[in-house]
């Protein structure tokens, strides 16, 4: 709802700052949604951690840049929401396991269209991330196309430096 104020009343910029471990990829897809349908342009930067589902997230951006010393992480969503459990437990498992590996899919292709990365490289990173949580840098990013640019070291303290001065 924020965002969709703020857009309703300027078309400026908006900008993201990125530092987060993931959460739940329903809520991702809903927020990259949200981004999406927005007529200001939006910027993401991702100042430490990038993993999980904030991936998605930066993925909505408009442009999308890092501190160089940021790290990145591509690993199987969790599917933590509640289910009810009445008396067919294995069926309801059944279908929690279904919903999981739907969404799972949704963020492997929603990554492949958005990067440089095939179908299966995002599986790839994905598997190195389940097995050992593997993070990559800023470089690897850029190379993937997961971000845009890498911010040196002095826009980056311009870059602060704004973001401190604007209400």
């Amino acid at each position: 709802d924020v965002l969709l104020h703020i857009d309703s009343e300027s078309e400026a910029e908006i900008t993201f700052l990125i530092d987060s471990t993931g959460g739940e990829l329903i809520d991702a897809f809903q927020l990259y949604a949200v981004i999406r349908m927005l007529r200001s342009p939006v910027t993401a930067v991702v100042l430490g951690e990038c993993s999980s589902s904030a991936l998605i997230v930066l993925q909505a951006c408009t442009t999308k840049r890092s501190s160089r010393y940021a790290r990145f992480l591509l690993h199987s969503g969790t599917a933590t929401r509640p289910f009810r459990v009445d008396q067919d437990f294995e069926g309801t498992l059944r279908l929690w396991l279904e919903e999981k590996r739907r969404i799972d899919k949704e963020m492997v292709n929603l990554i492949s269209e958005c990067t440089n990365m095939t179908v299966a490289e995002v599986e790839e990173f994905r598997s190195r991330g389940d097995s050992a949580n593997v993070c990559f840098g800023s470089e690897e990013a850029l190379r993937l196309g997961l971000i845009d640019s890498i911010l040196d070291d002095e826009t980056y303290k311009l870059f602060a430096q704004t973001q401190k001065a604007d209400p």
